[in-house]
């Protein structure tokens, strides 16, 4: 049996569909529409039991792909670190049966909306992209032949969450919830988030302090048209913070095009000061091919950062997520000698070290094609601030 608290204590909202965690490829096995399903049909749907039943039987279902790939190379996977995670609540799940009484948790993403152009991202997971790719056809073109839909019109966009969808999560899921997390596109950038908030905390049948939320957020903004984060933040039971850190310094502001890195830090420090209630802080790098250049700088930066936000009693760690699509940023698609030279001069404790060492499954080239077109799109070149992936890219220089 391949137990997963995300597949018998979760919901999540994707691209218009519902999935039993994150990273569940709903192309490869849909499980059920959110036009014409509520979250808490949903949860009982037969294609969701159908995952529970394959995973009873040992077998990863098709939708969980990323957790097979990882175990089958010796990695932990979201499955397996579920299982770690002591906010679930082991007693309240029943793995010997394929249906649920109640869900732990849900994921909410209000829009697509979102305030960066990060080089991993596309018009799925923020709308913006689609405008960028209407100026720039002749660039979509051309990442398109390299197995990128970067600035493509989006083919399953994350959708609004309707009044309807709200009031079946309060009327029928939200009394045995523990935890309810956002995220997006950017959920701090939504609307909609600040008035489900707002619902939550005035809603008499709804005791907040029982309920702790959580954020995927790049923590851009702390105060959103009148909403001030903290003021919101304080009637619930505690919050968990997952910062999106892709690279630090001046990698997180070319990679993240329309970022700040400076201004991110202050801002977390500026929330964690305005509220008492600040669980955990967990800051994510969501590494690609770009990050593997500057590797052993991102983590220390980041674990630097860990270490302040413990020493205002605040739980802190940090840890990588890995972009495999496309293909060309994978890390584990570096040129060979590439990704030699670069494990050579890195600690052996980097957590990108692992994903580097797994087989190579594409083309080499692809990154260096992906890196061109990229800087000719956000019109921002890293020959003086990046100069490894610079010379690399377009001078063939692999002097690490």
């Amino acid at each position: 049996m391949l137990k997963c608290k995300y597949a018998w204590s979760h919901l999540d909202f994707l691209q218009g569909e519902y999935a039993p965690c994150f990273r569940f490829k709903i192309k490869q096995q849909p499980i059920a529409s959110m036009s014409d399903t509520l979250p808490s049909e949903a949860i009982n749907h037969d294609n969701m039991v159908a995952v529970r039943q394959s995973l009873q039987s040992g077998e990863f279902p098709a939708g969980c792909s990323d957790c097979a790939y990882k175990e089958q190379h010796g990695i932990k996977s979201y499955r397996q670190k579920s299982l770690d995670n002591q906010s679930w609540d082991d007693s309240k799940i029943d793995y010997g049966s394929s249906t649920v009484d109640r869900l732990l948790d849900l994921e909410l993403k209000f829009s697509r909306t979102c305030n960066y152009f990060c080089r991993h991202c596309m018009a799925d997971s923020n709308s913006q992209f689609e405008v960028l790719g209407k100026k720039n056809p002749e660039i979509d073109s051309e990442l398109q032949k390299v197995g990128f839909d970067h600035i493509g019109r989006a083919d399953s966009p994350i959708q609004t969450i309707s009044i309807e969808h709200q009031n079946d999560i309060i009327q029928n899921l939200v009394g045995g919830l523990q935890k309810i997390t956002f995220s997006g596109g950017e959920p701090l950038y939504h609307l909609g988030h600040y008035k489900f908030l707002e619902r939550l905390i005035t809603d008499p049948t709804v005791d907040t302090s029982q309920l702790i939320i959580a954020y995927n957020t790049n923590m851009s903004m702390i105060t959103f048209k009148h909403y001030e984060v903290a003021d919101l933040w304080q009637h619930f039971a505690g919050v968990e913070l997952t910062v999106s850190m892709d690279g630090t310094g001046e990698l997180f502001n070319y990679f993240r095009e329309g970022g700040d890195y400076l201004t991110i830090v202050d801002n977390l420090f500026q929330i964690l000061k305005a509220t008492n209630n600040v669980l955990s802080v967990q800051l994510v790098c969501t590494s690609t091919a770009y990050h593997a250049f500057y590797a052993d700088d991102i983590f220390d930066d980041l674990n630097e950062l860990a270490e302040q936000i413990r020493h205002m009693g605040i739980d802190s760690h940090v840890a990588a997520t890995f972009v495999h699509y496309p293909v060309g940023l994978d890390v584990a698609n570096l040129e060979q000698i590439v990704k030699d030279r670069l494990i050579k001069i890195m600690r052996t404790d980097n957590p990108i070290i692992q994903y580097m060492k797994t087989p190579q499954s594409a083309d080499s080239a692809l990154f260096k094609k992906i890196v061109r077109l990229q800087d000719k799109l956000y019109s921002k070149s890293c020959e003086t601030t990046l100069p490894r992936i610079y010379e690399y890219v377009y001078n063939d220089i692999t002097r690490f």
